[in-house]
């Protein structure tokens, strides 16, 4: 009975010492239940890293992130839609599918059933698709689609958002979405323009959010580098390969690799000329590209120089060459159009550029080589921003690097005949501060070998009998520009100067 009695006291003991709310047990128990304790936490968190692989592996290559050539996705729909994304030719079978994509992945009204890392995939590819064929579509509804989806997938995926496209790097000779969307800011598309402004709108918040301050106007550096890479593009042709390096045309046209084949077979049963790339419609579908990209750089260069201009007087550090100088001499009337009204924009926002640049040598070849007639008004505006801009400072003659008698002659030859058609009532008051400024003290010879004022010259040149003929539309407004200059005694007898604070 005494052992029965002592067992039971025993075992009571025993469990009084394993229990975990004994204090007075030996450190030898409390320390294995603390083991057990933190084994088990362990396998605990194991079991939840195992039930959701996707969010600890986005977590972990978040900071690795790059634009994907592929889908690397397990989605079938998705997968199907790339394909007709990046693959199909039709401009509406490609806007349908990036509109079914927006709402499938980055709906606006509604969270998606698409998982995060899910997103991240999906617009790692998108973005390439964009930079190598989506952006550069011919047709406007695609671009703007493209704006579209990249602009909703900022509210899903911020994160991945800003560092995919981070405006870091801006080494790599591809051309960048940054670039492509602020040129595109300023497209004829109304649509387009309006989906790359908003587009615009979200890089501009995300790079003043950044508490990076090595990003901290990155974003000029790297619109200015994408413009850089386009305009030094000196043909069609060799823009096209920096679109796509690996094929000049078919890829980038959405052709299939069947298709592909059946050109180099065709090419070689012909001979030459038997490939994609040499059909006349998708030549011009290429020379439109190649113009409109061009546009938009010459554009968003002055876009940018307009919203980030100078300051005191210190030179923009993101304009880092001007390539965009050439162009004023192109044989595309176009790229001149363009290019005359960046340089008045320079004029204005960016006045430290012009020493490097040489405007005042420049004006006058343009003046005596530009023959298209919507060209001349905004030649003639960028004249007058460059002289005001130089008379700021005393006479716009002396301070700028403009010969006013070398000026005078190349201006008269375009008057002598009749602006080649362009319409006086809209060069003309622009034109009329322009001769007042003419120094009254220089002369030049006019037709007749005689010796006259440069402002009379320029009288003269606009009242030629082709001028005021009764075939000119336009005859009165030259009548009304030769009276408006022959009058006024402050521009023929040596009145007082125009003042150029008011222009």
């Amino acid at each position: 009975m005494s052992s029965s009695k002592s067992g039971v006291d025993s075992f009571r003991g025993f469990a009084d010492f394993a229990h975990t709310d004994f204090e007075e047990g030996s450190t030898t128990a409390n320390a294995t239940l603390a083991v057990a304790r933190v084994n088990k936490d362990k396998a605990t968190k194991s079991t939840r890293k195992a039930s959701n692989p996707n969010q600890q592996s986005s977590k972990k290559n978040l900071a690795s992130l790059t634009k994907s050539p592929i889908y690397t996705g397990n989605d079938a729909l998705l997968a199907s839609l790339f394909r007709k994304i990046g693959q199909k030719r039709d401009p509406v079978t490609k806007v349908r599918a990036l509109e079914e994509l927006m709402n499938i992945v980055y709906p606006s009204n509604s969270e998606s059933g698409v998982t995060r890392h899910e997103k991240i995939v999906v617009l790692s590819h998108l973005i390439y698709l964009h930079e190598s064929k989506l952006g550069h579509d011919n047709h406007s509804s695609v671009r703007a689609a493209s704006y579209a989806v990249l602009t909703a997938a900022r509210t899903h995926i911020p994160k991945a958002w800003e560092l995919l496209l981070s405006p870091d790097d801006v080494s790599r000779k591809k051309l960048g979405v940054l670039g492509m969307a602020w040129g595109a800011s300023r497209d004829d598309a109304v649509e387009v323009a309006k989906n790359a402004s908003l587009f615009i709108e979200e890089l501009v918040i995300a790079d003043k959010s950044s508490k990076n301050s090595k990003t901290q106007g990155a974003l000029q550096v790297a619109i200015f580098h994408h413009f850089s890479i386009v305009l030094k593009c000196k043909c069609s042709s060799l823009f096209q390969e920096i679109i796509n390096p690996t094929s000049l045309s078919n890829s980038f046209l959405g052709l299939s690799q069947r298709e592909n084949d059946e050109g180099k077979k065709n090419k070689s049963k012909k001979g030459i000329g038997g490939g994609a790339f040499n059909s006349q419609s998708e030549q011009e579908e290429i020379e439109e590209r190649y113009e409109r990209s061009v546009l938009h750089a010459l554009k968003g260069i002055g876009w940018l120089f307009e919203c980030f201009p100078e300051k005191d007087t210190t030179p923009i550090k993101y304009a880092t060459d001007t390539c965009f100088v050439r162009f004023l001499t192109s044989s595309r009337g176009s790229f001149r159009r363009e290019t005359y009204s960046l340089m008045g924009q320079i004029c204005q926002f960016a006045p430290s550029l012009l020493d490097s640049i040489g405007l005042g040598d420049l004006i006058p070849n343009a003046l005596r080589f530009e023959n298209e007639p919507s060209n001349l008004f905004p030649l003639l505006e960028m004249i007058l921003y460059y002289l005001t801009k130089a008379g700021s400072k005393g006479d716009p003659w002396s301070e700028g690097s403009i010969d006013s008698v070398i000026f005078t002659k190349s201006l008269n030859k375009a008057l002598q005949h009749g602006c080649y058609g362009a319409n006086a009532l809209r060069w003309g008051p622009t034109i009329l501060p322009i001769v007042a400024s003419l120094p009254m003290d220089k002369e030049a010879n006019d037709n007749k070998k005689k010796s006259q004022p440069l402002p009379l010259l320029v009288v003269f040149s606009l009242v030629r009998e082709e001028n005021i003929s009764d075939g000119r539309s336009d005859k009165n407004a030259f009548l009304s520009l030769s009276s408006s200059l022959s009058v006024s005694d402050s521009t023929l007898v040596g009145g007082p100067k125009v003042s150029w604070r008011y222009y």
